[in-house]
Parts: C-alpha cells; sequence; structure tokens
C-alpha cells in the first residue's frame, strides 16, 4: 500500500482499548500537491478523499481506500 503511515493509523486505532469500546476508522486518501498539481486544484483533492472514504464505508469500513491516481 502507497500509505502505509495511514493503514498504521487504521489498525493503531483498532488497537486501543476504549470504554466506548472497540473503535475502528475509514479513512478516504486523495493526493494533492501544490507544486506539481497543474489544473488539479486542492477541492478537487478533497472531494475525492471524500468519495473514497464513502467507497470504504460501502466495503465494509475499517479500511483505507485510495482514491484513483493516488
Amino acid at each position: 500500500m502507497k500509505f502505509l503511515g495511514v493503514e498504521r493509523l487504521r489498525t493503531s486505532t483498532a488497537e486501543i482499548a476504549s470504554p466506548a469500546g472497540h473503535i475502528t476508522i475509514s479513512l478516504g486518501v486523495s493526493l494533492w500537491r501544490a507544486d506539481k498539481s497543474g489544473d488539479f486544484t486542492i477541492d478537487q483533492a478533497l472531494k475525492l478523499a471524500n468519495k473514497a472514504l464513502y467507497r470504504a464505508k460501502q466495503e465494509g469500513r475499517n479500511r483505507v481506500v485510495l482514491a484513483p491516481g493516488v
């Protein structure tokens, strides 16, 4: 996986003992670089991350989904 840090965040969260019970997170990841994005705006990157997040939830939650092109 390209974003091992994000996957590590997801698994570390699942290992936390919480009085609220077992906690999981789903993450949608996109990439935007100010120096190399051309016409691709940060707003577009956030929209792609949001779509990836909803895809993660639809696919069963507790997962990381990368936006296309990441």
